[in-house]
């Protein structure tokens, strides 16, 4: 399920990609709409990077599994944020503050794996986990723009949170009985 968890973290990712500059243009912006959707994706990898360190030691201190759960319903939330942005700042805005939520995803994953693996299988664990992720990343974009074309630009913000949530659901299953535990 891991394996899952973060094909969806990339899919997730990269299913706005294709449509990013025209929702911005949607929402208004005609002026360096380029430079304006550069910003927009550009403040939730620096935002993101911003989180990492702090992300990894709330995992250390809370449990990594917890935190995972805790930071996909989070990217739920601000992808219905997402959806419902009224105008390029707030979109912008959103995308930064999702950014604060992924700096738990990956290394939340890769916290778990190396912790529920036999150290004999730990590189081809990660191997198999780092193909999930890149196909996430091949798919997802493709996924987002029949989204778009079909249903329309917000369409795919609500798509890829409804992905997000059945990958936290799913995540809540498979730790429901660990939920309780700090460490796995």
């Amino acid at each position: 399920n891991l394996f899952l968890t973060s094909f969806v973290i990339q899919f997730s990712a990269q299913s706005i990609g294709p449509i990013l500059a025209l929702y911005v243009r949607d929402l208004g912006q005609t002026a360096n709409l380029l430079f304006v959707s550069g910003l927009i994706v550009s403040s939730m990898g620096l935002s993101s990077m911003m989180s990492s360190g702090v992300m990894g030691r709330l995992g250390d201190k809370v449990g990594n599994h917890r935190l995972l759960i805790v930071a996909q319903a989070y990217s739920v939330l601000i992808y219905l944020l997402c959806a419902n942005a009224s105008t390029p700042l707030e979109l912008g805005i959103y995308r930064f503050l999702f950014g604060l939520g992924t700096g738990a995803l990956i290394p939340g994953v890769n916290a778990l794996l190396s912790k529920m693996t036999p150290k004999a299988g730990i590189s081809r664990v990660f191997a198999f986990n780092q193909v999930f992720f890149y196909l996430g990343g091949v798919i997802g974009p493709l996924a987002g723009s029949v989204v778009a074309e079909q249903f329309g630009y917000h369409s795919v913000f609500y798509a890829t949170a409804a992905c997000v949530a059945l990958s936290c659901l799913f995540n809540l299953i498979q730790f429901r009985t660990l939920l309780k535990v700090k460490e796995i």
